[in-house]
This record gives structure tokens, sequence and C-alpha cells, in this order.
């Protein structure tokens, strides 16, 4: 349509026309559950703002930028009050006898929605990730980044989408581990190997690099490793929904190392106020997971207080609102059945760990610590599972209990 034709008029009947069409079709959804009340209502605004785009389009240039803004202002009050009288409200569709079909619904979409994590009896017993917001916690040096690493791996290799927001370590950090963990089935390879891998003359090492790339190459491209920016926030949201996008619309598992480092949303930690810096981080995520539907797996520290008498929901460090906002809390913690020369590392008696013992029993290569479910809010609490861990391979190896029972979905 040129410009000289132009009826706005026309454009804006038009637009009423795709809007009704718009909400109609958001009203079905809403009525079999396939959004909620919050998507409902983001939807018809997003509709409403395509729309007062669409119309204003073909007399953009004929406008100063202050009569684009007014017009467009005007527009948008215009297809609101439409909006507004086509979405009756029924306070009786609200009430859980007529809702419980969609809450069923629901329910089913996220069992069948869970994500495994690749620890077969871990997921036996809890049956996996649920979307929302989950936390690993572990004390230093005991392998959380370890952890979320092959997390990641191993939940790409079953096919899901996954971004690794990175605010510690550099991103080659991240895929060296990678490389050293599927180095192991060929000849094993360290840090240092990866590293020097260019000079190195040993064609053992050389053949194992090669066939731990071919082997990572499987699954890589389900995976965005990224670092964490100021705008964090933002550049999330855009990964989430392309990759949701290309996944059937099932949304990917985000991995953020670590949540207490990651840049503030309104510069509250530059002012000294680090509560307040990680409250505004654990809303934002909250958002984000409303928004998209997306899987969070965040590392957090602890407070040191906690070290000697083993991990609780409290020792989570920085804000009690990270125990109340995540769906699921797990820690690392060393086992306490395992010795260091020869001597218990926990008290029973007393209750405690022997942090002497604890700080060298954590330069072991190999030791055994305990996965423990601190809090799940759609499953079993406080179910407790041993693995190895072996540092230097940034590896961790269940250990199969004769006693687990699997998990019925």
């Amino acid at each position: 349509m040129t410009n000289e034709n132009y009826n706005i008029d026309d454009e804006i009947q038009a637009g009423f026309n795709a809007l009704e069409a718009s909400i109609n079709i958001a009203n079905e959804n809403l009525d079999e559950g396939l959004i909620n009340d919050v998507e409902f209502r983001k939807t018809i605004n997003e509709v409403i703002n395509a729309t007062v785009n669409d119309v204003l389009s073909s007399i953009t240039d004929k406008l100063h930028i202050t009569e684009y803004v007014t017009k467009h202002k005007e527009l948008s009050k215009i297809y609101n009050a439409r909006a507004d009288s086509m979405v009756s409200f029924d306070i009786s569709k609200l009430t859980a006898k007529n809702k419980y079909q969609s809450y069923l619904k629901s329910l089913n979409r996220e069992r069948k929605n869970k994500v495994m994590t690749g620890f077969t009896q871990f997921d036996d017993e809890i049956g996996g990730i649920s979307s929302g917001l989950t936390i690993i916690t572990a004390l230093s040096s005991l392998g959380k980044s370890s952890m979320c690493s092959q997390l990641a791996d191993q939940i790409a290799m079953a096919g899901n989408k996954v971004i690794y927001l990175n605010a510690e370590m550099q991103d080659s950090h991240i895929f060296s581990k990678s490389i050293t963990r599927l180095s192991g089935k060929y000849h094993q390879l360290s840090f240092y190997d990866i590293l020097n891998i260019k000079d190195c003359q040993f064609m053992p090492k050389v053949d194992s690099f090669v066939n731990s790339i071919e082997d990572y190459n499987t699954f890589s491209d389900n995976i965005v490793i990224t670092q964490a920016s100021k705008f964090w926030n933002t550049e999330l949201r855009k990964y989430i929904k392309e990759l949701t996008k290309i996944n059937n619309d099932k949304p990917p598992v985000v991995f953020i190392d670590y949540l207490q480092i990651l840049p503030s949303i309104a510069d509250s930690r530059a002012n000294g106020n680090e509560l307040v810096a990680i409250n505004e981080i654990i809303s934002e995520l909250k958002n984000i997971i409303q928004e998209t539907g997306a899987y969070i797996i965040a590392i957090s520290s602890l407070s040191r207080a906690s070290y000697e008498r083993g991990i609780t929901m409290s020792s989570l460090k920085g804000s009690g609102n990270l125990e109340y906002s995540a769906e699921m809390i797990l820690s690392i913690e060393p086992s306490r059945d395992d010795t260091c020369d020869g001597m218990p590392i926990f008290d029973n008696k007393k209750g405690v760990f022997n942090m002497d013992l604890i700080n060298t029993w954590k330069r072991l290569d190999n030791k055994t610590v305990s996965l423990r479910v601190l809090k799940n809010r759609m499953g079993i609490t406080g179910y407790s599972s041993n693995l190895t861990f072996e540092s230097s391979k940034a590896k961790f190896t269940e250990i199969i209990s004769n006693t687990h029972h699997p998990y019925h979905s």
C-alpha cells in the first residue's frame, strides 16, 4: 500500500481483527492449561505492541519522533481497551473445581519435562531436575564447578540444550574439564597436558586429545558457554528463547557458575549492599524462569560457619531468599564414613567434622563425597548418595548402592 492511498482507520480496524483472533487463540490455550494467566497477559501485550507497530509502519517517515510516540500511546490505549473488553473476568473460572484439569495437565507436562542428570541412581531416586531454580553448594575446593560442568555435559549428551553462564573461570577452562573427563577412556589427560598439547611429542596423549575432541563434538552443539557480562540477564533471556525455539519449545538447562559473583542488577554490590545485590539476582532469575520455563542450576557459596557441622539450608551464603526461592537444594559434602591418614574425618560423638583432617583430605585426588538433597519441592528430601570425586579428572562417579529405590513417574 502506498502512502498516498494509506487510510489509518482501515489499518486500525485490521489491527482490531488481528487482535481479536490472537485473543481467541490465547483464551483457548488458557482454558486448556497450555499457558498460565501471566503468560496469557504477556501474549496479549506482545500482540498489542506488534499491532501498533504494524499500523504505524507505513507512516513512520511522515511523523516527527514526538508525534510517533504520541500516536503510539494513543493506539496502545485503544487496543488495550478493546482487549480488556474481550477478556471477561469470571471468578468461578478461577476456583480449583474448574481449574483442576489444567492443574493436572500442568503437572503432567512437568513430569514429562523433567531433565535427567545422567547420574543413574540419583535420577532413579529423585526423578531428575524440574523446571525452576536448583542450587548446588559445597565446601571450598570440593568440585562445585566440576560437578556443574559434568552435569552440563551429561545433560547435553542426552540431547538437551544447555547454557553455561560462567562468572568465575575462563570459558576454555570449562572446555578443558570436559576434555579431561572424556580422555579417561583413552589415555588420561591432565589440565596441564591439554594446555601444552600443541608441543606434546607423546603420541598416546595426542591421540587421546584428538579422540576426546571427537567425543566432545558429538554433543557440544547442544552447549553454549558464555561469560557473564554486566547485561547477563538480558543476554540470558535471548539465549534461552533462541534455544527453546530450535528445541521443539523445550527450554534449555542453564548453569550459573556462580551466583554470588554475578554482576548485580542495580549496582547494589558496588554500593556495598551485598545482601541486596544477591536478592536482586535471585528475583531476576525467578523472573526469567517465570517468563521462559527454563531450568536454572546455580552454584552458591557457603558461610564458613557451616564447615564444621555440615551443610544445612541456612548455610547458603548471603541471603535467606535463596532457601525459599529454590525448588531444589543439593549439597556436596565429605562422606562422613571416609577417612584420612587412617582416621575418620567425622566425629560421630560430637557431630562435627575434624577440620584439620578435612583440609588434608581435600588435597587427596580420589575421595568419597555425599550428594545430599536438602530441599526438593516436588519430591524426596533427605536423600543422600555417595560418589567418588577424582579432582585431577574433574570427574564424579556414583557408588551404586544395592538399597536404592527407582523413581516411578
